[in-house]
């Protein structure tokens, strides 16, 4: 027995030692050179194109867009739907428009249908790659179940996991979807650098999940550098609350209630974000998904839901018109009790059609990049941005595994802070300087806690 057990775990110790020469996946890695070749091209490619992506998203959320507009008797001034519009006089007869891009969907949109034709390529191009190889290296049926090769592909229940596939990838563009309509919600009542800095406290909505929807403990290394990061972000803004000048009118312009209901939609988003990251780990660990397959199905999901609710948006529009027509409720004499119930509930729905609900979001905004070109152009180069730094994402999980792209993705929101900053010239404070080294040590310290900490979260 003994003799066997050792016989055992020498082969297991080879197949180890396979891997590590081979890879995760089995592949050849290649020689030092060329697999630093290849994370030197990742990281290049993740920090330029997110790099150029934030200041373009910081443009196109924050700043008005211009167009010089002749004044007529038909001119359209005035229809710019619900985009602010402000007007300011210039010579020969002619006006200064600007406006804000004000859409929750459609930039979503583009940014998804970009990365469908990015990975749709790249799909096509994996396939032609592993025909080419199987073509020049077949392997025998029975050498695949003994390598483990095919064995976790096949399925006798097929249905079933073709109705997990299908279930986890909707949930998983559903959560993608909304987790980035609230963040661009977030950033209309925030200061960019505060969102970017927040974002970094991913670790807050997936310990809170991890704890009470999953049963998981986590350490208290992890508890603290979420502490830091969470604290230095609150304490980035409120610095800058409290160095502003008192009668300096606020960019984002909702007061106190705007801010905290910024916070919120920040924390769902990073709430969506936890779904969706935990998501696309089920998928390639269950059902080995190639990184080029995610990021295709991902972005499919998210383009059906948003084009499914900007569809319904426009339709609801001419319901929503006739309830506004409708005169309000007068008072009923036979239920005077029941007249505040009908009248608040009145109230909160023609408020929320009037105000809240984005609809016709699609029409107004291709309204919007009629009227204003440049808007058009900065949705379209961002979402090139967006699918081409996507592509080194998924490429850098395929060769190196997610612990390196957390780093990276630390790192890179980080440097993005500082471009917000010099780039589009925010005023920092000494104490946000500091609540900004806090944020970036609790960062540092959760990397080394997963890369030296091992599996820091303990099931119960």
């Amino acid at each position: 027995m003994t003799e066997h057990r050792a016989k055992r775990k020498a082969l297991n110790g080879g197949g180890t030692d396979r891997l590590k020469r081979n890879g995760e996946d089995g592949r050849p890695v290649g020689s030092l050179g060329w697999v630093m070749f290849q994370m030197a091209i990742c990281v290049t490619g993740i920090y330029v194109c997110f790099g150029f992506w934030s200041i373009k998203q910081e443009r196109i959320v924050t700043k008005p867009y211009k167009v010089v507009v002749e004044v007529s008797g038909d001119s359209d001034i005035g229809r710019g739907g619900t985009n602010r519009e402000v007007f300011n006089k210039a010579s020969n007869g002619t006006v200064v428009k600007e406006a804000k891009l004000s859409t929750v969907f459609v930039i979503g949109l583009a940014q998804v249908v970009a990365a469908v034709v990015f990975s749709s390529v790249l799909l096509a191009v994996e396939k032609l790659y592993m025909r080419i190889t199987h073509s020049q290296a077949t392997v025998t049926p029975h050498a695949k179940k003994a390598s483990g090769g095919s064995v976790r592909h096949v399925n006798p229940a097929g249905s079933v996991s073709l109705s997990s596939v299908t279930s986890h990838t909707v949930l998983m563009g559903f959560t993608n979807a909304f987790a980035s309509m609230l963040g661009f919600a977030a950033m209309r009542r925030l200061p960019y650098p505060v969102v970017l800095a927040t974002k970094m406290s991913k670790m807050v909505p997936v310990i809170l999940v991890g704890f009470f929807w999953h049963g998981t403990r986590y350490s208290l290394n992890k508890c603290l550098a979420c502490a830091l990061i969470t604290g230095g972000s609150f304490c980035f803004y409120f610095f800058g609350e409290a160095d502003e000048s008192p009668h300096k009118s606020k960019p984002h312009g909702g007061g106190a209630d705007a801010n905290w209901l910024g916070f919120v939609l920040l924390f769902f988003n990073l709430l969506a974000d936890g779904f969706t990251n935990s998501t696309q780990d089920k998928l390639v660990k269950t059902h080995n998904w190639t990184g080029n397959k995610l990021m295709f199905f991902a972005n499919i999901a998210t383009a059906a839901w948003l084009s499914l609710l900007l569809l319904l948006l426009e339709c609801l529009h001419p319901f929503a018109d006739m309830y506004l027509s409708i005169p309000r409720p007068l008072p009923i004499t036979t239920l005077p009790a029941i007249y505040p119930y009908i009248e608040r509930a009145d109230t909160a729905i023609r408020w929320f059609l009037t105000d809240l609900a984005p609809l016709q979001d699609f029409s107004r905004t291709m309204h919007f990049f009629q009227q204003f070109p440049e808007a058009l152009h900065d949705v379209i180069v961002m979402s090139l941005l967006n699918a081409a730094g996507q592509m080194f994402i998924f490429r850098t999980i395929s060769l190196f595994g997610s612990l390196t792209v957390t780093a990276m993705t630390l790192l890179r929101k980080s440097a993005s802070v500082l471009l917000s900053i010099v780039v589009h010239g925010h005023t920092v404070a000494p104490g946000q300087w500091i609540s900004l080294l806090v944020v970036f040590a609790g960062a540092v310290w959760e990397g080394l806690i997963h890369t030296y900490g091992g599996r820091s979260p303990a099931t119960k």
